[in-house]
């Protein structure tokens, strides 16, 4: 298929959009290829929250000599299909945040990990929240787990990529059989109280998508890469990858994918390093490849807890502060809403009604954009 010229395109400028509402209008009625869903007073379905913690140093990969991570997570889901199991199963996406410091605090001597006493682990998976839900109203159980041990050692792709594959090798002896290690680990997030939620069932991990937002962008790709799948648990498939405000591929795994669709996601006022991605499978012959060039954006903004700090590299970490007509916060994360829900429908259901925004035929956002297709 010939590629597309970039294509330029200019939004509506909407401010001051509740959250709510932004989950509202992404989410509208789940197709037919999904399953029916309960929907709270705004009209989007109910999504539940829960969260697993298998300790700080649960993660460990032979193949990584030194360090270890958490086993940590939360989980978006649509509430009624825990509850009603004559539905579907539902796919899988994982959200994977980037590089951050570990710990929360400005003191660089407390950032190791585990954090010392008293000090809490970032959140940077918790920024994350807002596509989760977003996501989940539309058809998916959304995973986004916290990598702050294996990026206080290492957080290199490979490494990352494993991680995400324990993760699934879980949720998949989880919706199996019920049991395993996640069996009554589940808490309330806000709370901390247990929390029961029986996923038996409800996973459908043959078709997964994998986001990757900054450094997590490789380990997406790697991930998916043709290369790389004989890491994931038998039966787990991933069927899309997003890579979301990254930098260039390191050039030390093999991060092609060819046969899946791939998604990207630059920010032309932090880096256009991850089209790359792009232009190597196009180059390739691969499947279906999409990419949006976010003229003024930054990087942190995708992340709201990067967006506010307090890690030594928060904020706006734009290359261009003062250019006009810049994006807010807001308008970010409202673009990558609209996006990865039309990209996850498409790769994971088959659902071409959001193929348009992927294709730049309307916009994913109010904001400046390019857009190329293969």
């Amino acid at each position: 298929m010939r590629a597309k010229q970039p294509r330029v395109r200019f939004g509506m400028r909407t401010l001051g959009i509740a959250a709510a509402t932004v989950a509202a209008a992404v989410s509208a009625a789940v197709p037919a290829t999904g399953p029916a869903d309960s929907t709270s007073t705004n009209g989007a379905p109910t999504v539940g929250v829960v969260e697993y913690n298998l300790g700080d140093d649960a993660f460990t990969d032979r193949r990584w000599l030194h360090g270890f991570g958490e086993m940590r997570a939360v989980v978006h889901y649509p509430e009624k299909l825990t509850r009603d199991k004559g539905t579907a199963k539902l796919p899988v996406v994982v959200l994977q945040h980037g590089n951050q410091v570990p710990c929360y605090s400005l003191d660089a001597a407390d950032r190791t990990w585990p954090c010392p006493r008293g000090v809490e682990p970032y959140p940077s998976n918790r920024g994350l929240d807002y596509l989760g839900e977003a996501l989940a109203t539309s058809g998916f159980v959304v995973v986004s787990p916290s990598a702050n041990g294996i990026n206080n050692f290492m957080g290199a792709a490979s490494q990352n990529a494993r991680m995400i594959a324990a993760h699934l090798r879980l949720l998949q002896q989880l919706s199996t059989t019920g049991g395993g290690p996640l069996s009554g680990a589940f808490t309330d997030p806000d709370t901390g109280l247990p929390k029961a939620v029986d996923f038996t069932g409800v996973l459908d991990l043959s078709r997964v998508g994998v986001l990757g937002h900054s450094t997590a962008g490789e380990a997406a790709m790697y991930l998916a890469s043709e290369d790389n799948r004989h890491e994931l648990p038998a039966g787990v498939s991933i069927k899309g990858a997003l890579s979301l405000a990254s930098p260039a591929p390191s050039g030390f795994f093999s991060t092609l994918v060819t046969d899946e669709p791939i998604a990207v996601v630059s920010s032309g006022c932090w880096s256009r390093g991850n089209e790359m991605y792009f232009q190597q499978a196009r180059a390739y012959g691969g499947k279906r490849g999409f990419l949006l060039r976010v003229r003024k954006a930054n990087h942190n903004f995708y992340n709201t807890e990067w967006t506010v700090g307090p890690g030594p590299t928060d904020g706006d970490d734009s290359g261009c502060p003062a250019a006009k007509g810049r994006p807010t916060a807001e308008d970010q994360r409202q673009l990558a809403v609209t996006y990865a829900r039309a990209f996850f429908r498409y790769a994971l259901y088959d659902d071409y009604s959001g193929l348009p925004i992927l294709t730049g035929d309307e916009p994913a956002g109010d904001v400046e954009t390019d857009v190329e297709t293969y």
